[in-house]
């Protein structure tokens, strides 16, 4: 036996209004994997225009250098490098090293070493 019930506008109305809860974007989060999440972090970061800062000495970027190390805080280290017109964005991390040539800063659980020639601006926030 077949069954036949139709639905009116009404009846649909009220299961929207009261009955049925969406959760928005919500239930999407999961099908995003951090490697997605970092991609698209990345791509917004490479979209935003960087915009130059004060070029500063090269005594003027070491004492600031030597500051971040006493401290151990962040600093924000701008590049010469130019790629695509645009600065790249600051390298952000915590002096770990040094030598006569380069800076190690740490980055999460990484390093990286940045040439001294290479630095433009050395900031303590952004």
């Amino acid at each position: 036996m077949k069954a036949s019930y139709q639905f009116s506008d009404k009846v649909v109305q009220h299961f929207f209004d009261f009955d049925y809860h969406d959760r928005g974007m919500l239930k999407w989060g999961g099908f995003f994997l951090s490697d997605h999440t970092r991609a698209l972090k990345q791509l917004l970061l490479a979209e935003q225009e960087i915009q130059p800062k004060s070029e500063q000495s090269f005594a003027e970027i070491t004492r600031r250098l030597e500051k971040g190390w006493r401290k151990q805080c962040l600093v924000y280290v701008q590049q010469k490098v130019v790629q695509n017109g645009a600065y790249l964005p600051d390298v952000v991390g915590i002096v770990v090293g040094y030598d006569e040539a380069n800076i190690v800063l740490k980055i999460s659980q990484l390093t990286k070493t940045v040439a001294l020639t290479d630095i433009r601006n050395v900031s303590f926030q952004p």
